[in-house]
């Protein structure tokens, strides 16, 4: 048996647990397994055998479906925008329960075979309007909003208008793919070339009028940077869904911090170019440097491990950092462990990671993010001669005001002092003696 008969026979096996109990599905499954199987076609009915090999991965695939089903409705009843599980007809919701599986919980199936299959199935086996429900499931609002697909590029078409034609192909199948002219500045950093092996992002839909699917591409990097890239994509919208992002979790770095904790290497151009920063604008704050790993394997737990010691040692700050590199030199700053290491540090952390141009998950979980190491040095060490050029003014304006308020206060007492003697007693007799004398 072919794939596509393997996968009928999946559905077939799927579409009776909606008119049969769970108790009663393993017999069910028993007597599906012992009758015969026939592979129908517009012009002949023939018989085809299963093997024992064949019968096992139907059995499993079937049990592995089943064990995630209250997921798999969930994502359809979240998605299918007012179309619950229970509103379904029984051969769309089975279609849409294989699909979903294969397109979330089965690694072995690319996702543009599960969607083709999805079609073909709700064509030999649904209504008339079935083939138009699916589709509308899958190009409006359901999983294949934001999905990622590697393969080979061949027939790339750069049109005049800007737009980028090309195919996606791997040993399963071919994708069309387009993407348009608004999408290349952010979404593609090389020149798309034939026979490039790469992982492209977007949207797919289905056109009904060719029956066919095809890709709107978003973004597109080289595979093997592209895993990565796709993986960062994931944890990124997970980790801002649980909110450890937002704003209202950022702390403020304090402004004359004079403790300094560093996570860094030991050695390399990110701690020298801390270190002479600091120098240069106050020699007198104290830098803490906890030496880690920052690339490799055990670079994550040991960033973590620095984060927390730091943290409970007691600094103002903490910069976390690296020099520049590939993605995969960086990745341990894209690391959950040490997401969530910043996350939970009570202390003020500063990011910074890379150059200018490369942002990691630890920039956005970050209290602040420095494009450079020598950035952060700059924003987390105060300098020392703007301090005393700024307490030196405070310093005279204070003394300014001083000598104001005295001169004030003498004007006043000067002024009090005579109404005190304009209507002193002694002032009056004087004032009538005088009178007496002219008179």
């Amino acid at each position: 048996m072919n794939r596509s008969q393997i996968r009928e026979q999946i559905f077939k096996l799927l579409f009776r647990v909606e008119f049969n109990s769970q108790e009663d599905m393993p017999e069910q499954v028993k007597l599906f397994m012992e009758s015969p199987t026939l592979d129908k076609d517009e012009d002949n009915c023939k018989e085809i055998s299963i093997s024992d090999n064949e019968q096992q991965y139907i059995i499993n695939k079937y049990d592995d479906i089943v064990s995630h089903m209250s997921e798999i409705d969930g994502i359809i009843n979240d998605n299918a925008k007012g179309w619950s599980t229970d509103r379904l007809g029984k051969v769309e919701l089975t279609i849409l329960r294989l699909a979903v599986y294969e397109i979330k919980y089965d690694n072995d199936i690319p996702v543009s075979v599960a969607i083709d299959q999805a079609v073909e199935l709700s064509k030999r086996f649904g209504r008339d309007e079935s083939y138009s429900f699916i589709n509308g499931m899958f190009s409006q609002d359901f999983l294949l909003r934001s999905v990622y697909v590697r393969g080979e590029v061949s027939n790339v078409t750069y049109h005049p208008s800007g737009h980028i034609y090309f195919t996606m192909k791997d040993k399963s199948g071919t994708l069309s793919c387009v993407m348009f002219s608004g999408k290349r500045r952010e979404g593609l950093k090389f020149t798309l070339k034939e026979g490039q092996q790469i992982v492209c992002g977007g949207s797919i839909t289905i056109y009904e009028a060719r029956g066919q699917y095809q890709m709107y591409a978003t973004d597109i990097v080289l595979d093997g940077e592209g895993l990565l890239y796709e993986k960062y994509e994931k944890l990124k919208k997970e980790l801002e869904e649980k909110g450890m992002f937002d704003a209202c979790y950022k702390r403020s770095i304090p402004k004359y911090a004079k403790r300094i904790g560093i996570v860094t290497a030991k050695t390399g151009a990110a701690i020298q170019d801390i270190i002479n920063i600091s120098k240069r604008r106050n020699p007198y704050v104290k830098l803490f440097l906890y030496p880690c790993l920052v690339q490799g394997e055990g670079a994550a737990i040991s960033i973590v491990n620095a984060i927390r010691a730091l943290d409970k040692f007691g600094v103002d700050v903490i910069i976390v950092g690296r020099g520049g590199g590939s993605i995969e030199d960086l990745w341990a700053f894209n690391e959950e462990i040490v997401a969530k290491a910043i996350f939970e540090c009570n202390t003020p952390i500063v990011s910074a990671v890379g150059h200018e141009t490369d942002t990691t998950i630890a920039d956005f979980v970050a209290d602040m993010r420095a494009p450079t190491p020598s950035a952060a040095a700059e924003l987390t060490v105060f300098s020392y001669e703007e301090f005393i050029e700024k307490l030196s003014k405070i310093e005279s304006d204070l003394h300014n005001s001083i000598i104001a308020k005295v001169r004030n206060s003498r004007l006043k007492l000067d002024k009090a002092k005579l109404i005190v003697e304009k209507l002193n007693p002694a002032y009056e007799i004087n004032n009538k003696r005088l009178s007496l004398v002219h008179y």
